[in-house]
């Protein structure tokens, strides 16, 4: 029986596919049990299961009765309706919606606080740094090499500050994408990195990173997507286990039965270890993309038939001009890269001319 069900597991998971499996059936499957056998099932209301399969009266492969098989059915439906869900579920975690923000307003207020004591600062001193490299960039003698200079060592006396209190940091410098919760200002670092470095937005350019990167290093790429399936797991699991927390408080209170509200207390503390965990699997994610990010760059810029930038002020205007161009479809930003055959069109033309 056990080899039959074993080939009847494989089979499902294959066939629906794998993702999806983890993703949807699971965290759904979870909460069907919570409510089908436990809160309205026999566990506490002494009530009968589910049953949409009444006519199966001799139990496939010993197991599979009219309410088991109610309860897969019921996962399964749960499960479309959980994925479409993904992009509304992780914005909410993050606490992008405007509601969100107010109905979370003292933990946001908290991380503001924050920012204002040990980022603010280095934002204010990171901005005056690049406008003043942007004048440069249009007029060379708007360049001040003192005024540069004195910029930088503020930039690394603040970051050492930072560091007393964040070795690793855990907001990003720019107040604007500061979110109320860990999980949404683990995103918003890891967006950060590569915009605050080299110029490079991950929102335009991680899909031609990951495209270089099949080639280059695809055991990497294999562990960002498997901490993006954990993070998606621990977030979905984490989203219905404080639906059934919530479900569970409200049924305890309104038949004061104890064990409800003690199954409300176990869940809550569930859900607390499976929100942390989304956390660090987004910040071991955003670790990978960074190196990711690191390495791999330049070669989405040879691809593409750009030339490589000589320092990194060159090419925080090389991405941001190439973002522009694919944002906007406009020709004259793709125009004022330089391009590899114009490279070669000049050294032809030096070659002929000695």
């Amino acid at each position: 029986m056990q080899e039959g069900l074993s080939t009847v597991i494989e089979g499902f998971i294959d066939q629906v596919g794998r993702s999806f499996f983890l993703r949807g059936f699971l965290p759904a499957l979870v909460i069907v049990i919570l409510n089908q056998y436990i809160l309205f099932g026999p566990v506490l209301s002494e009530a009968a299961a589910l049953n949409f399969f009444p006519g199966i009266t001799q139990p496939l492969l010993d197991l599979f009765t009219g309410e088991v098989l109610t309860t897969l059915v019921l996962a399964f439906i749960g499960a479309l309706l959980l994925l479409p869900l993904n992009t509304t579920i992780v914005r909410h975690f993050e606490g992008l919606p405007i509601y969100m923000r107010v109905l979370l307003g003292p933990w946001y207020a908290g991380k503001l606080q924050k920012h204002k004591r040990h980022y603010a600062a280095v934002e204010d001193t990171r901005r005056k740094r690049r406008a003043m490299l942007d004048r440069a960039e249009l007029d060379e003698d708007d360049y001040d090499a003192d005024l540069d200079f004195e910029l930088m060592n503020q930039l690394d006396q603040l970051h050492r500050e930072r560091e007393q209190v964040d070795v690793i940091p855990t907001l990003p410098v720019e107040r604007r994408r500061v979110l109320p919760t860990h999980y949404g200002n683990a995103w918003a670092t890891m967006e950060e990195y590569s915009l605050a470095r080299y110029g490079l937005d991950n929102m335009v350019f991680w899909p031609y990173v990951r495209a270089v990167m099949v080639d280059k290093n695809p055991a990497t790429l294999a562990q960002i997507d498997n901490q993006k399936l954990m993070m998606d797991i621990s977030l979905h699991l984490a989203f219905l286990i404080g639906i059934g927390a919530i479900e569970s408080l409200l049924v305890g209170l309104f038949r004061l039965d104890l064990a409800a509200v003690l199954l409300a207390v176990v869940l809550g503390l569930l859900y607390a270890a499976l929100y942390r965990a989304s956390v660090d699997y987004t910040r071991s994610m955003g670790a990978l993309v960074a190196q990711s990010v690191d390495m791999y760059r330049l070669y989405v810029l040879d691809s593409l038939g750009i030339k490589r930038p000589d320092d990194l002020d060159e090419e925080y205007t090389t991405w941001r001009l190439l973002a522009a161009f694919i944002r906007r479809g406009e020709p004259f930003y793709f125009d004022q890269l330089e391009r590899v055959d114009e490279l070669d069109e000049d050294e032809e033309d030096e070659a002929a001319a000695s």
